[in-house]
């Protein structure tokens, strides 16, 4: 089996201007892996028509490198901060526009499919708590 990431993240409702706690373990076969790359990753969803058929189009609009290891070992477990700056755009969702926050997962493996995994991580609107660099 591919190795497999189990995520966790403080706070478990993240707003605009708080720092998160991001933390992974990886099950599974993780001496497989050669390289692993976790990104923060931003990305506006529009779906519209365009005479009979529905197209939908995916801009990232954000995406920071949080880990990139290239020596095998490193990624058993990991952790990252993440600083939402006060101007983050939060989660959302219309009939025709998303904005959507995720982790992703990007790992090489030798002779292999690659590990490629995916987490929505919302953020919610409103104001940062009181624990907040911004608050």
């Amino acid at each position: 089996r591919n190795p497999l990431p189990v995520v966790r993240v403080t706070p478990s409702m993240p707003r605009p201007g708080e720092k998160i706690q991001f933390s992974w373990s990886l099950k599974g076969s993780v001496s497989r892996l050669d390289t692993l790359a976790v990104y923060l990753e931003g990305s506006e969803i529009a779906r519209y028509r365009r005479g009979t058929k529905t197209v939908t189009d995916d801009n990232v609009f954000f995406q920071e490198i949080l880990c990139d290891f290239d020596s095998r070992g490193d990624f058993r477990t990991g952790e990252a901060e993440i600083l939402l700056s006060a101007d983050t755009v939060p989660t959302m969702k219309t009939d025709h526009n998303q904005i959507e926050w995720s982790v992703l997962f990007n790992g090489t493996i030798s002779k292999w499919p690659d590990l490629r995994e995916t987490f929505t991580l919302p953020v919610f609107a409103g104001r940062p708590q009181k624990n907040s660099p911004y608050g």
